[in-house]
């Protein structure tokens, strides 16, 4: 693969082998990222409230299962999707780039995907043109 793939393009890991207190285990679940671009003069606050919403009501029950999977040691990804802000913001040239992480059943990851980005989108559209994507 050539380096250009590779340092432009996203790439993620959806490996399902994990370390917890040095010892590999194996789980079905993994994170995953939703990405939206919204024009500079967007509520980039409100866009970025809304998808923390949409994750954390859709993918709740999934944090919670995979985190009972794991027992008491965990993988950082389930870590970071507890403690850490999951939503993230950064600029382009043109447009704002909202990301939102989520953790997700490897099986059923693009129907998540799907799901949240719907949600997301049925939201920002009642909003009467606050967030308007780029």
């Amino acid at each position: 693969m050539p380096n250009l793939i590779v340092l432009d393009v996203h790439v993620l890991n959806y490996t399902k082998d994990f370390t917890v207190h040095h010892k590999l285990i194996r789980s079905d679940y993994i994170f995953d990222e939703v990405r939206f671009p919204i024009t500079v003069d967007s509520n980039v606050e409100l866009a970025k409230d809304i998808l923390h919403e949409v994750l954390v009501r859709l993918d709740g029950e999934y944090v919670t299962a995979a985190m009972a999977s794991f027992g008491d040691g965990f993988p950082d990804f389930l870590r970071e999707a507890k403690d850490k802000p999951r939503v993230l913001v950064s600029v382009e040239p043109k447009q704002i780039i909202i990301k939102g992480k989520f953790v997700t059943p490897v099986h059923s990851r693009n129907e998540l995907r799907s799901d949240i980005t719907m949600e997301f989108l049925r939201s920002i559209g009642k909003l009467d043109g606050k967030i308007k994507l780029a």
